[in-house]
């Protein structure tokens, strides 16, 4: 009985690390005040960025791979074929959990199709996700699926902003798209993944998103058809 004592005694002691005293659980900071730090920053990042203009709309169908953002540097000019991110996007607000949030969209193209989808529908994008220092964390350059219930909420808010295109379906199974929407959306952190983490995107981040809108697909979620 000794024995078993001494070792239970040693094992408590070994098992309560001291570093648990250091351990810290940070609270979400408050929205409010969150939003006005992010918006600050947003505005910044549009104020000394640009994205070659011309070059994108005289193609007809542009891509997310031919939008290219590049930051202005100190002294530098504005080159004569490119815009001023703050000169081209448009500013959006919206509010969510009681907060109002300021957004950014840079409409390269509306889009020539019917109807856009609304928050609720299913869309067929590409689309790559950076954040604001340029660091890409996601690209996908082949089509894919979403319902907009089930992404951040800024994506519910700017898809519906744009129209889908026109599809063809080849012999081979292939399909190519034309006349789709396309744009870059700047979100605070509060529409994107607020306090938490995932991987390369770290707390609180604005984040950029080079899209493509490709088809829409209204969602039946009561499934009365």
């Amino acid at each position: 009985y000794t024995i078993l004592f001494i070792c239970t005694l040693i094992f408590s002691v070994i098992s309560c690390s001291p570093d648990e005293d250091d351990v810290v659980s940070v609270p979400e900071n408050d929205r409010t005040e969150q939003q006005v730090i992010d918006n600050d920053s947003l505005v910044g990042y549009l104020n000394t960025h640009y994205y070659n203009s011309a070059e994108v709309n005289a193609l007809a169908n542009p891509t997310i791979v031919d939008v290219v953002i590049t930051e202005l540097l100190e002294d530098e000019t504005l080159p004569s074929d490119a815009t001023l991110l703050m000169t081209a996007a448009e500013l959006k607000t919206t509010t969510y959990l009681d907060v109002e949030y300021n957004y950014y969209i840079l409409e390269i193209k509306q889009g020539d199709g019917a109807s856009s989808p609304r928050f609720c529908d299913k869309v067929r994008v590409k689309y790559a996700g950076s954040l604001t220092d340029g660091v890409e964390f996601e690209a996908k350059t082949t089509p894919v699926d979403f319902d907009l219930t089930g992404v951040i909420p800024g994506w519910s808010r700017v898809m519906p902003e744009f129209n889908g295109g026109t599809f063809t379906t080849y012999s081979d199974g292939t399909v190519s798209y034309e006349g789709y929407g396309m744009g870059v959306m700047f979100l605070p952190s509060g529409l994107g993944y607020f306090a938490a983490s995932r991987t390369s995107i770290p707390s609180y981040s604005n984040l950029v998103f080079k899209f493509e809108l490709l088809q829409t697909e209204t969602a039946d979620h009561d499934f009365d058809n």
